[in-house]
């Protein structure tokens, strides 16, 4: 019976280990989540998956992830070409869940490119500059953001702004490589 338990524990604990894996690094922004994502489906699935779209809930202004939320996360969908499609979940803590499920209702285009927390964090401050233009308020202190590859061969990015109270405050739409704004709302 120990030995039952003994080897229960330690499943346990190696399961618990490769949930945090690159947990420890200085920040949560994209480049982070991406590192984690990449390195549990290419160790689960192989290598040949690719990123059709990424996002998260909730970030700061830098592309951490929003202390001020209970549960934000990245989310990151890879793709092999087929229906199947894998859900990477990554929490603040570095721990992820990888669900698959069957995409017959969407298009799986990869991303021209798996951007970096550069891109991401230029995307956050352009959304937040042209609400404080257009609006002439500066309550935006948390972001929502969607990157998603279009049927039509171009990448887009949408951010939602929200204030400390996380009430919706508005969007903005965004070509991804050159920050040019296809639409807003507020």
């Amino acid at each position: 019976m120990r030995f039952k338990w003994l080897i229960a524990f330690a499943s346990l604990l190696v399961l618990a280990c490769s949930l945090g894996v690159d947990a420890d690094g200085d920040g949560t922004d994209w480049d982070w989540a991406y590192s984690i994502a990449r390195d549990a489906v290419d160790e689960r699935y192989g290598e040949h998956w690719y990123v059709r779209s990424f996002g998260a809930e909730y970030l700061n202004i830098s592309g951490n992830l929003y202390e001020g939320m209970t549960f934000p996360e990245w989310d990151v969908y890879f793709s092999d070409g087929t229906e199947r499609v894998l859900w990477v979940f990554i929490h603040e803590d570095g721990q992820f869940s990888i669900f698959e499920y069957d995409s017959s209702y969407y298009y799986n285009v990869p991303l021209s490119s798996t951007y970096n927390s550069h891109y991401v964090q230029s995307w956050l401050l352009t959304a937040s500059q042209v609400y404080r233009e257009m609006t002439g308020r500066n309550d935006d202190v948390c972001y929502e953001l969607d990157c998603e590859s279009q049927l039509y061969g171009c990448d887009l990015v949408t951010i939602y702004l929200f204030n400390e109270e996380l009430e919706g405050l508005g969007y903005v739409e965004l070509l991804p490589w050159n920050n040019q704004i296809t639409e807003f709302w507020f």
